[in-house]
């Protein structure tokens, strides 16, 4: 097993492939790749798509998104509208990762890669993922010096 710190190193070698990105933005990309890769994510089927999503707003009291899943044409996995409160999945890498990476845009309100999203995604995906996901996206987020706040908030 990789130590935290190879997975760092891993992490830091995936973001030059984001380019056009901040260097924010491409960290927490780099470090949500390199998680997705130790621990898996599965691609859902349409149906699980729309049932995820409508699960996770109903728990977390939030409108639920107009959802858009295309064929995977573009380079990007997914994006978030925040002023129409959408959602456009490209249907082969649609995930569970991917999904709350997007729900997490809509419940903080903003289409950056800041604290408070960063705060919310691990939050949910300790929520719906499970803790080993959410430990080793906030071990690796802390261990390339995103800002995050203490382990706890994620409880």
């Amino acid at each position: 097993m990789k130590t935290i710190e190879q997975y760092i190193q891993d992490v830091r070698s995936n973001v030059p492939n984001f380019v056009g990105c901040s260097a924010e933005q491409a960290l927490v990309y780099a470090v949500e790749i390199v998680v997705e890769n130790t621990l898996g994510a599965p691609p859902l089927r349409r149906s699980e798509i729309l049932n995820f999503i409508d699960t996770v707003c109903m728990n977390e009291n939030v409108d639920t998104p107009t959802v858009d899943i295309k064929p995977s044409q573009s380079k990007n996995i997914a994006t978030t509208a925040i002023s129409d409160h959408s959602i456009c999945l490209q249907r082969a890498r649609s995930s569970a990762p991917t999904i709350l990476h997007e729900i997490a845009h809509l419940i903080v309100g903003l289409e950056t890669h800041g604290v408070l999203f960063r705060d919310e995604l691990v939050r949910l995906t300790r929520k719906y993922i499970g803790l080993e996901y959410a430990s080793l996206l906030f071990h690796l987020m802390s261990g390339t010096n995103l800002e995050m706040s203490p382990w706890q908030a994620s409880a």
